[in-house]
């Protein structure tokens, strides 16, 4: 149908400019004769410039009015010549068979990856996860494959599981344990030093506070994944606190400063220092939710136990997170009926 509608317009497009040259060819020089040949041949453009619009392609069409009065153009200010072209590119388009294309690369279907409900919830994979590194009746290839994937965990809960397999009898398990503490203990500790070798020699101040602010940081990453036990905790806590301070004096109104030195304090033994800080982190901007959880602790380790159900109850309105379920189902007051 389509090729039919084209060879139509072609021959239109000829008898049209045909006619034309029949009226220009008759030599009396009358008015009718030269005013059919202008309106007979811009009949013949105007269809050839619908004629060759058929034959281009989709992407080539848009606006349809413009390129039609183009080509039109081409064939009414060009006589005979631009008629012939233009008829002669779409026979040419339309009649020649099309040239293969090699075309190197293929579709291929996207790879499929297991998916986490596939493989279970978290909680019951660092369940299953703990118990074959603890269970020693098991083979010590199983064990030391299990202790890979304990590397994908966050450390806050990978670090207390290695330390015990730090007195393991099998050397393999325990020697693999020692070898990820290890691992993540000197990456911290590397980049620390980076920071206090380029403390001294960063003079402009908002490059100093960011130095200042990764000091501090990385200071709480040690203490936080429990990679500083005992004294060293103490001494580690104490740094990061001078370092946040540090960083305070030149941003006072860092939410997140704010928020990092209410955590340094719980973790210092000071309740009442943490809370106040994360009470100035609000009152600087800081959203609530992201505060509450912090807070519930620290009242927890008040024994301000209507306090934490306040925060839970906020939590559980605000953020209702797997993580969080199982807090929120404890604090939270039961609005099912038994």
């Amino acid at each position: 149908m389509h090729r039919a509608l084209i060879v139509l317009l072609g021959l239109a497009a000829l008898l049209a400019e045909a006619v034309a040259l029949a009226l220009i060819a008759d030599l009396t020089g009358t008015h009718i004769g030269v005013g059919g040949f202008f309106a007979a041949h811009a009949v013949a453009s105007l269809i050839l410039g619908f004629l060759v619009l058929e034959v281009l392609a989709e992407r080539y069409r848009r606006p349809w009015q413009p390129i039609v009065a183009l080509l039109a153009a081409i064939a009414f200010f060009v006589p005979v010549l631009g008629t012939i072209g233009l008829v002669t590119a779409v026979l040419v388009v339309t009649l020649l068979p099309k040239a293969s294309v090699y075309r190197p690369f293929a579709n291929l279907r996207p790879p499929e990856y297991p998916s986490a409900a596939r493989e279970g919830p978290p909680q019951m994979r660092m369940l299953g996860l703990r118990t074959s590194l603890l269970d020693t009746s098991l083979p010590a290839d199983v064990r030391v494959k299990s202790l890979v994937a304990l590397q994908n965990m966050p450390p806050r809960v990978a670090i207390p599981i290695l330390r015990r397999l730090l007195c393991d009898s099998t050397d393999d398990v325990r020697l693999a344990a020692y070898g990820i503490i290890d691992a993540r203990e000197k990456r911290i500790s590397a980049a620390i030093r980076d920071e206090l070798d380029r403390l001294p020699t960063v003079t402009e101040p908002a490059a100093r506070e960011n130095c200042l602010r990764r000091l501090a940081e990385e200071h709480w990453e040690l203490v936080h994944s429990d990679l500083a036990p005992g004294d060293l905790r103490r001494v580690t806590i104490e740094s990061g606190l001078r370092y946040l301070e540090a960083a305070l004096q030149r941003a006072d109104r860092d939410t997140g400063l704010w928020l990092l030195k209410g955590r340094f304090l719980h973790a210092a033994g000071d309740p009442g220092g943490a809370a106040q800080a994360l009470a100035t982190a609000i009152a600087l901007g800081l959203p609530e939710s992201r505060v509450l959880p912090y807070l519930a602790e620290i009242y927890f380790d008040q024994c301000r136990f209507d306090d934490v159900r306040r925060c839970m109850n906020l939590v559980a309105a605000t953020q209702r997170t797997p993580r969080m379920a199982p807090l929120i189902r404890y604090w939270a007051p039961r609005t099912d009926t038994a």
